[in-house]
């Protein structure tokens, strides 16, 4: 008896300690695949990141964050498991890419990340001493795209953000920065300039487009559940539905927006257009549904529906609508515009907390949950219906959501194509959904459905198709015939060498 539980706690003893010694282990910075291949790191040749010891490569290697003058291009090529980042650094988790603020401005990431879709899960950063903290430091004059974050757990002093904790220009010229196509969701905390995205954000060509955040922030002030603080840049076509905390300047989607404090033209610029928040607010000073203190900036055309508590300037949109001057008299105004806020769900009367002399609010108030799912609550606004919006009593409780984003003419290229895919629609959806594509010849096509842990959950189609254009449904079945779960899922289109892969959102 004896002996037996002498090996049995032997055997324990083992498995623990492998167990510990697996978890502690750290993957080791290695440079991505094609590093020496003569082109490597141009748009037409870009470095691939495929693992996480890729992506601690470029968080740990300054030189390749790029230059103001020399720019690389990285995209990923498939789902990264961060979870080990909980042991490195003797707890500090990972460090973040382009982190060179001890070093001067200059040393931040200069260059382009294209996230392709795929997944960075379990992200861990704990410095809480420290500025500018999340997947990335500082972006320079760069443009991030594509990048899923989910169940993030980041840490950080002033510009804490999920993805960045500061998206900006930070030197001259002032060439575009931007971040496209992007969500996170998790924990973010810090002090200032805390958002479930970005941290900061600044200039006037600065673009945040087409991104979401359900994360819960927590910060003091200019506290916000997409961003902690914009100058001069817009958030367009954009939501957050995290809880976020704060003391002073707490929003939705935004703490606090600098529209148009440029001397001496005193210009002012759209900080917030065709977005929503939908989260619960809760803060002291200048506390709002969508933006907690609106300072020489135009909102238009947005909407907020989260509970919203506060001490003082709070309001169902706006804590503080307020305009910049420099002598007390005249100054660059604001402007809420076209936009309207739950009176039931905010607990809200009012759509502006404090509105200095000087702003103007036009159309824009309260109205009823019931009023707020109607199309006509909107498109006597001026919404965009047709391109923009879309009303589905099954998506997003009944409230309006985003149809597919618009793409620039600059971005539209005219390809002579065998096969194409395009975007399922409804998207997000509840529970079919209708996946067209095009073939210009004759052949076997499969369409297959993933999770976003890459798992294959229906081979929704793999037949012969004559050319033409054609249309499958997919009722949010697995192919065991059960309804699978809300989130993020991915179709892949196979036909011969074609093979293209796109993103749905189920929404229940």
């Amino acid at each position: 008896m004896t002996k037996k539980m002498n090996f049995t706690a032997v055997l324990f003893i083992a498995i623990t300690i492998s167990c510990f010694s697996f978890l502690h282990s750290e993957t080791i910075a290695e440079q991505p695949s094609n590093y020496n291949e003569p082109d490597a790191g141009t748009e037409t040749n870009p470095y691939l990141i495929s693992n996480l010891a890729n992506l601690r490569w470029l968080s740990e290697t300054e030189s390749a964050w790029g230059t103001w003058n020399n720019k690389f291009f990285y995209e990923q090529t498939a789902d990264i498991d961060a979870t080990e980042t909980l042991f490195w650094y003797e707890g500090a988790g990972f460090l973040p890419i382009g982190w060179g603020w001890d070093e001067g401005w200059e040393d931040c990431f200069h260059s382009h990340y294209n996230g392709n879709g795929f997944v960075i899960s379990n992200l861990y950063i704990y410095r809480p001493e420290r500025d500018g903290v999340g997947l990335f430091s500082r972006v320079d004059r760069a443009n991030i795209s594509n990048i899923i974050l989910e169940n993030v757990n980041i840490t950080g002093f002033d510009w804490v953000g999920a993805i960045a904790g500061t998206l900006e220009p930070v030197g001259y010229p002032l060439l575009p920065t931007s971040l496209t196509n992007s969500s996170a969701t998790g924990k973010v905390k810090g002090n200032m300039n805390i958002g479930g995205l970005l941290g900061r954000s600044s200039a006037h060509i600065t673009e945040v487009f087409n991104c979401f955040a359900d994360v819960e922030v927590i910060g003091n002030i200019q506290v916000g559940g997409l961003i902690g603080l914009t100058g001069q840049m817009t958030i367009s076509n954009s939501y957050a539905i995290g809880n976020v905390n704060g003391k002073q300047y707490v929003g939705g989607l935004l703490g606090l927006g600098l529209g148009g404090i440029v001397i001496p033209t005193y210009e002012t610029f759209v900080i917030v257009e065709n977005s929503y928040a939908t989260g619960r607010v809760n803060g002291e000073d200048s506390v709002g549904g969508l933006v907690g203190y609106c300072w020489a900036g135009i909102i238009n055309t947005s909407y907020a529906t989260g509970k919203v508590t506060g001490l003082e300037y709070v309001g169902g949109l706006v804590g503080t609508l307020a305009r910049f001057t420099i002598d007390g008299t005249g100054g660059t105004p604001s402007f809420l515009n076209n936009s309207v806020y739950d009176l039931q769900t905010t607990g809200i009367n009012d759509p502006v907390g404090f509105q200095d002399i000087n702003t103007f609010i036009n159309n824009s108030t309260g109205k009823s949950t019931v009023e707020m799912k109607m199309q006509s609550t909107y498109t006597d606004l001026g919404w965009d219906f047709e391109n923009i919006w879309i009303i589905d009593p099954t998506i997003n409780e009944g409230y309006p959501f985003f149809r597919e984003p618009i793409v620039n003419d600059k971005d539209i290229v005219v390809l002579q194509k065998s096969f194409d895919l395009f975007q399922n629609f409804p998207n997000p959806f509840n529970p079919t959904t209708v996946i067209a594509f095009e073939n210009a010849v004759d052949g076997n096509i499969s369409i297959d459905i993933f999770n976003i842990r890459g798992q294959r959950v229906r081979s929704l189609v793999n037949e012969h198709f004559r050319a033409g254009s054609h249309s499958v449904e997919w009722n949010g079945l697995d192919e065991n015939g059960r309804a699978v779960s809300s989130g993020i899922y991915f179709y892949q289109m196979r036909a011969g060498d074609f093979s293209e892969v796109k993103r749905m959102v189920l929404m229940k």
